[in-house]
């Protein structure tokens, strides 16, 4: 029992942890492969024998399967907020202009300076006593009057003539302040803004490596030859529907603990790693994930929300990725196809790095220590297990 117990936890690749886990953690491998974690327990060596088995592990491969529709395809959940400070339109044209792209913005205030010119144009023509003699003049010479007032240019062929004229002129100089210093400060704003194409990968996939399953999620900088991220920090939040012994129900939300969250620089491809592992008795260093199978996760609507913050070169400025994932995007018994070809130079030649960001969604079948739960349903795993056992509990003490 030792002996096999020495050599998963050598295998398992935990390294100096080894010794802390032989008190608080035993693993037993069958011949068959399957891997039993046994409950917390001291370091008496008769409670461990007395131990009872929770878990088992199964090696397994592709445990679900693709999702047919990728996230931006799938049907959005529709959100009704009630007792909400709607912005109006106002606030709807405020987000466009910011979020909106910046070749599009300055199209649709061309199309805007156009519009207002032909109003303020259509006003000079219909209360008249603009640009001298009417008789000679048509509707287009109030329209480029009013162009000429819009952008201050002034050449001094046309000018207003009679109260009603003075009056157009007042307001629409008033108009012209306003909606110049508008456009301008939202072209610059969109302007300096960092220009970045950075992308996360579409599944989070689970697999074996050292024999712990680690959980593994892909970012890339795909335009990491003329704009570098720097300083990058990264927080993998996972969540999941839970209730209480009044049967309320709620999202918990908790940081996963990842590998390497931090990075000097980013111009090609980063991948985060959580590990799947049982927490020491009475230390909060475990994981959530540990011992959720697929179907826990999908019942108690879990997702995950991956956060990268970091600064542009260029610019300076901060930049922030959030993506969102769904149980459905977890896969299970997959890993990443190899993005990175790396070729060593000859004869002094430098070496070559050959980064293939068409394979950043790319996955094939690994081996993965599924987790199968022993005994009845209701286990601390199960979402609705917790309901139903803490039902009963109170059944019980009635």
């Amino acid at each position: 029992f030792q002996q096999r117990k020495l050599f998963y936890l050598f295998m398992s690749g935990y390294g100096g942890a080894i010794s802390p886990l032989l008190h608080h953690q035993h693993c037993v491998r069958r011949t068959s492969g399957e891997i039993f974690h046994l409950k917390e327990t001291s370091d008496d060596p008769t409670e461990d024998v007395k131990a009872e088995k929770q878990l088992r592990f199964v090696p397994r491969t592709t445990v679900n399967q693709l999702p047919k529709h990728r996230k931006h395809e799938r049907a959005k959940a529709i959100r009704n907020y009630l007792s909400a400070e709607d912005s109006g339109i106002f606030g709807w044209v405020y987000a466009h202009f910011l979020k909106g792209s910046l070749f599009l913005v300055i199209f649709e205030m061309t199309i805007y300076i156009f519009v207002i010119n032909i109003i303020f144009g259509w006003l000079y023509w219909i209360f008249g006593g603009c640009c001298g003699d009417e008789e000679d003049l048509s509707f287009w010479d109030d329209f480029n009057f009013s162009f000429q007032t819009f952008t201050t240019v002034g050449y001094g062929t046309l000018s207003p003539e009679g109260v009603s004229a003075n009056i157009i002129v007042f307001f629409q100089g008033i108009h012209n302040l306003i909606m110049t210093t508008i456009f301008a400060g939202v072209v610059v704003t969109k302007f300096i803004r960092p220009r970045w194409k950075f992308r996360c990968s579409d599944f989070i996939v689970i697999r074996d490596i050292f024999g712990v399953p680690t959980l593994e999620v892909r970012v890339a900088n795909q335009d990491g030859k003329t704009t570098e991220l720097k300083t990058l920090t990264a927080t993998l939040t996972y969540g999941r529907m839970e209730s209480r012994s009044s049967g309320e129900r709620f999202y918990q939300m908790t940081n996963l603990q990842l590998k390497q969250s931090e990075r000097h620089s980013l111009s090609g491809v980063w991948t985060l790693q959580h590990v799947i592992k049982k927490g020491h008795k009475g230390e909060d260093d475990g994981s959530p994930l540990f011992g959720q199978t697929f179907d826990v996760l999908k019942e108690c609507l879990a997702h995950l929300h991956l956060t990268i913050t970091g600064v542009d070169e260029a610019t300076g400025e901060p930049v922030n990725i959030i993506e969102y994932y769904e149980a459905d995007d977890i896969l299970y018994g997959y890993k990443f196809q190899d993005q990175l070809q790396f070729t060593k130079g000859i004869n002094g030649a430098p070496s070559i790095i050959t980064i293939d960001f068409a394979k950043l969604n790319a996955v094939e079948p690994a081996v993965v220590s599924y987790p199968v739960h022993r005994g009845s349903r209701n286990n601390k795993n199960d979402c609705k297990g917790q309901i139903s056992q803490q039902q009963q509990q109170q059944q019980q003490q009635q």
